[in-house]
């Protein structure tokens, strides 16, 4: 049986992954600067989909030592040595997670007030649907 080209467990999984190498595609061979806007059951989120960390990337210090910040997307690296996965060249986090950083949260409702952070990891079964957006 071949399993050279088989199907990863997500459509999301494919989408997303197709997804990072258009934006790269854009900046490198158009100096086009996409971003991605995602639509979730909480709102519109438009940042930059990048792949996730490896355990040793988790923290990332400053030059003050009292000042770092934390790559969640990490935790997923974590996971995918505890857990076996059926796809040997996959990572294990691209079939249930997308990691969002430079996030903006665009709230529905009125009056909601958009909500910045430096990252997000939204769960693929929460994404109803995405675009690319111009910076």
């Amino acid at each position: 049986m071949d399993t050279g080209n088989r199907l990863p467990n997500s459509m999301k999984q494919i989408v997303f992954k197709e997804l990072m190498e258009l934006v790269y595609k854009l900046k490198s061979e158009n100096n086009a600067m996409n971003k991605t806007a995602v639509l979730t059951p909480a709102g519109l989120i438009v940042g930059d989909i990048t792949p996730c960390t490896h355990e040793n990337e988790m923290i990332k210090f400053t030059d003050d030592p009292e000042k770092f910040t934390l790559d969640t997307s990490s935790i997923f690296d974590i996971m995918s040595k505890q857990y076996s996965s059926d796809c040997e060249e996959c990572l294990y986090s691209d079939a249930y997670m997308v990691n969002v950083q430079n996030a903006v949260l665009y709230k529905q409702g009125f009056g909601s007030e958009n909500v910045k952070m430096d990252q997000i990891i939204l769960f693929a079964d929460q994404i109803v649907g995405f675009s690319l957006v111009r910076q």
